[in-house]
């Protein structure tokens, strides 16, 4: 087997000017996000220079970056090919997948086919935006296919853990590309099984290239021993049975085959149904929109249940994850308005761990132990499956559809390269390890070269406006959270001499009570200012101020500041 792979690290990828010129020719694959991580998806396919965007998803920052919580895949490849976008088609409704639509559709402005479900989360998302009437949305059918100048594309159904998620196929002039969107190997789900004819045809039609999920590639499971959707529900039903307080069930808002299987579970065992976190409801009232949780009666709010028995409340909430804002992180220290936890109460994650999060989560489960009350994790219960393939779900997937090429995508590094250790097993005959930002372009023949590459970032949302997160924005404010401001305030006359002692005040680096240090620093400064009035120009006598600080604060402190001498005439 072949793999092929251009560009290492420690090589630097230079930014081409307007999308290159190689680009434009032929059959290529372009990655602004969503591989050697997970989320931020956003994979393009061209077609002399006609483009289609698969997902246009978010990602949270894997290194902290201070007053950011939520990136994006820089769009700027498309900034020179706007009127060459025939359409953003989107697998499913996740947030990695659909949830830059909302922030940045302005920046591509071409139409967007998305399923019955992906389209009316997203039309919700929408009504934040500003440009909310403007984007236009049509439905994506899984019965008829979708053309779009050379390219030819049918969605195809996959069982994940968000209904109506697709496969697509997309026929081009070289051959055909399987872009597997997220999928897992569910063999018994609530919700929208994957349609294996159709797989099946594709096969037989040959397809040159794999585009395919990586995320559970590294887990080992066999098959048989696969936890399915349906052996969820059922675990989910014997552990509410043996609870005797309130039951609080934390899950991702957007599995709304769990939701059903959770809420089915609470009604065979005499449960009242309660919905808690604004993302929950969200979710709710999409799906209730699009013809889902038609036999379940209307959720009730947390308040609804104030004083209802606890042996007939169940809960199900956000903050699987020990996000900050959820609902169960709010439990667990005691700020949540409408609920506080009890010490006969048990709380059910239905959930894995995303990697990253494993601290917030811990922090979260020992402050509910603490309060007495009972958690139960996935692994324990088997109360959770996952929605990605394992190892064993992929290679049965590689063999199916027998590709001449694979290109993995949606993991990290690790993830890509067990991708392309299985396909060598499974006798794939080639495989791609690319990089966001490169261009491949392939032929009929399968062949497949990395041309050329530019610059794949990614932008930071800050505030109410993008920033890219390699910005000094963003480096400034990494310097100041580490070692602290020192902000010098200078008076100086109309001949540039000081007309008032100076002033100094400090952030992040002095207690209030710390005297000692002030007045050191304080005299260092006033010996700074004496040679500041005596040598030359005003900007080299500031400067002179700025490096004198620095270096006292490092000699006393052991940091570097960042100083600001201010002067001002009077």
């Amino acid at each position: 087997m072949e793999i092929m792979n251009k560009n290492t690290k420690k090589q630097k990828i230079q930014p081409f000017k307007n999308g290159g010129k190689a680009s434009r020719k032929g059959l290529v694959m372009v990655a602004l996000g969503g591989i050697g991580e997970i989320g931020g998806n956003c994979y393009a396919y061209g077609f002399n220079d006609q483009w289609i965007i698969v997902d246009y998803g978010i990602a949270f920052p894997n290194q902290p970056l201070l007053g950011i919580d939520v990136e994006l895949p820089d769009p700027s490849f498309f900034d020179h090919k706007k009127k060459n976008i025939l359409a953003i088609i989107v697998t499913h409704a996740h947030e990695d997948h659909i949830g830059g639509i909302a922030h940045l559709w302005d920046r591509f402005q071409c139409p967007v086919y998305a399923t019955k479900f992906a389209k009316a989360f997203l039309e919700h998302k929408l009504r934040d935006s500003d440009f909310c009437h403007e984007v236009p949305i049509h439905d994506l059918h899984d019965d008829q296919k979708l053309n779009l100048d050379v390219f030819d594309i049918t969605a195809i159904p996959v069982s994940h853990s968000i209904p109506e998620a697709r496969l697509l196929a997309i026929d081009t002039p070289q051959g055909l590309i399987v872009h597997s969107g997220d999928w897992n190997g569910d063999s018994a789900p609530i919700l929208n099984a994957t349609n294996h004819d159709k797989l099946d045809e594709l096969a037989g039609q040959g397809v040159l290239a794999l585009v395919a999920d990586s995320t559970n590639v590294m887990t080992t499971t066999a098959e048989e021993d696969m936890l399915t959707e349906s052996h969820v529900a059922e675990n989910l039903d014997q552990v509410m049975a043996t609870c005797k307080g309130r039951i609080i069930v934390a899950c991702f808002a957007s599995n709304v085959a769990r939701m059903m299987s959770i809420a089915e579970a609470g009604r065979n065992n005499g449960r009242q149904i309660a919905l808690v976190g604004r993302s929950m409801w969200r979710m709710n009232t999409v799906a209730r929109e699009v013809g889902y949780l038609e036999g379940f009666a209307k959720f009730k709010s947390a308040s609804d249940l104030t004083n209802t028995p606890d042996r007939e409340c169940l809960y199900i909430v956000t903050g699987s994850q020990g996000e900050p804002r959820a609902a169960l992180t709010r439990m667990a220290q005691g700020s949540h308005p409408e609920l506080r936890m009890k010490p006969k109460d048990t709380v059910l994650y239905s959930s894995r761990e995303i990697p990253g999060n494993e601290k917030s989560i811990a922090e979260v489960q020992n402050n509910l132990a603490l309060m007495g009350v009972r958690v139960v994790n996935a692994t324990q219960a088997g109360i959770h499956a996952s929605g990605h393939a394992t190892r064993a779900q992929t290679a049965s997937f590689l063999r199916r559809l027998k590709p001449q090429i694979l290109i993995p995508v949606h993991g990290e590094g690790r993830h890509l390269m067990s991708h392309i250790a299985l396909a060598k097993e499974c006798q794939i005959p080639k495989s791609i390890l690319l990089h966001n930002g490169e261009c491949l372009r392939l032929t009929s023949e399968g062949d497949a070269e990395i041309i050329d590459a530019f610059d794949a970032g990614k932008l930071a949302i800050d505030g109410n406006r993008y920033i890219r997160s390699d910005s000094t924005i963003i480096r400034e404010r990494k310097r100041i959270a580490a070692d602290g401001v020192i902000s010098i305030a200078i008076a100086v006359d109309e001949f540039g001499d000081l007309a008032a002692e100076p002033e100094m005040s400090f952030l992040g680096l002095l207690e209030e009570t710390d005297e000692m240090t002030y007045d050191t620093l304080y005299e260092a400064l006033e010996k700074a200012c004496v040679v500041f009035e005596s040598h030359g120009a005003l900007n080299k006598q500031c400067e002179s101020v700025e490096k004198t600080m620095r270096g006292q604060v490092r000699k006393l402190l052991g940091k570097r500041p960042w100083v600001q001498v201010l002067m001002v005439e009077v």
